[in-house]
């Protein structure tokens, strides 16, 4: 996980004192999707973080992680 946040130049802002939403899911018995969505007022948008794990050998491997600002329209 640590050199693939490396090599996307990933920062995984922490934003721990605005408003969080966290989410899961299994798209498929193997594969699990971990999302996190920070509302940030003062930008008027809301950041997106995603991981992707995948289950191999009995354990589970990070297999992307991404992170977007979206900032509202007006």
């Amino acid at each position: 996980m640590i050199n693939l946040i490396i090599m996307r130049n990933l920062t995984f802002t922490d934003m721990s004192q605005e408003y969080n939403s966290y989410s899961y899911s299994y798209p498929k018995e193997t594969n699990m999707k971990i999302s996190r969505e920070v509302s940030v007022p003062g930008k008027f948008g809301r950041l997106v973080q995603d991981a992707l794990l995948t289950k191999r050998n009995n354990q589970w491997v990070v297999g992307s992680l991404t992170e977007g600002f979206y900032q509202f329209m007006p």
